[in-house]
């Protein structure tokens, strides 16, 4: 399982609402937390800008966080997706969100039939940066990230074990690592680590790249259509698809579209039946 919290915005609550209602299919798993009787767009919309009132005058508002599940644990989701709500009522208990904050969360399924497609479940939430008709923040130290990050693996460990996903030992974490023979090994390892690093760091994949692009001896490469696929390090070609966690790279992938979402001007009505 890959958690990321991206940083705090002042984006419109309707753009990331209609972002998360774009990969949202009827019956699917939705969360409400705080928002009272809002159920449409609208309606949520104005709730999260009514709290929004309350904040600190120099806070953000609003959070955008992800709980991304391995593409190996589909089959086990959509068999029983009560694990779905489960777990992420779980990390929302954990990080304070589900008393204190408004939250809206929306299950975003694997796209089958689309060898390029998103082939994870994940969960989408806005958070609001304050408690509810409070100014006082929701705001988590790392310290306390890391450790509710290890409370709820350990959940998940006790309740599902047959889940594959895990919350803070993913492999690019694990201490012990093989000996490595040859430099080519050592480089690969290399790359592994550092395309996660920034992955975690970056809002999107074209700040991944550019994060990548400031590390030395590392020259980013297209395919002939111009598309970014990779780097130059020390002489090899590394693949940004096959050296960083699928779930990581694909949730990349999709926050690109939230950006081209944010930068879009409003072209249709929001009001739509879910």
């Amino acid at each position: 399982m890959y958690i990321k919290q991206l940083k705090s915005s002042n984006q419109p609550f309707g753009k990331m609402i209609r972002y998360f209602l774009d990969g949202y299919q009827k019956g699917d798993p939705q969360i409400f937390k705080n928002t009272g009787l809002a159920s449409t767009p609208e309606e949520l919309a104005k709730a999260f800008e009514a709290n929004a009132k309350f904040r600190h005058v120099r806070s953000k508002k609003l959070k955008h966080c992800i709980m991304s599940f391995m593409a190996e644990d589909s089959q086990h989701l959509e068999n029983n997706p009560a694990i779905l709500y489960d777990l992420a009522e779980k990390y929302l208990d954990l990080r304070g969100y589900g008393d204190n904050a408004l939250v809206y969360g929306v299950i975003h399924k694997p796209e089958k039939g689309k060898a390029d497609g998103i082939q994870h479940y994940h969960w989408h939430f806005a958070v609001s940066t304050n408690h509810v008709k409070s100014q006082q923040s929701t705001r988590v130290s790392r310290e306390e990230y890391e450790s509710q990050d290890k409370e709820l693996e350990m959940y998940q460990r006790e309740k599902y074990p047959q889940l594959q996903s895990l919350v803070y030992t993913r492999p690019d974490r694990t201490k012990d690592k093989k000996p490595q023979n040859t430099p080519r090994e050592t480089n690969k390892d290399f790359i592994r680590e550092l395309f996660n690093t920034l992955a975690d760091e970056a809002s999107n994949l074209s700040e991944l790249y550019r994060l990548i692009e400031k590390q030395e001896d590392c020259t980013l490469y297209t395919t002939k259509k111009g598309v970014i696929n990779g780097v130059w390090y020390k002489g090899c070609k590394y693949r940004f698809s096959r050296y960083t966690t699928p779930e990581k790279y694909e949730i990349l992938h999709e926050l690109d579209e939230l950006k081209k979402l944010r930068e879009k001007p409003r072209t249709r009505d929001m009001s739509r039946e879910y």
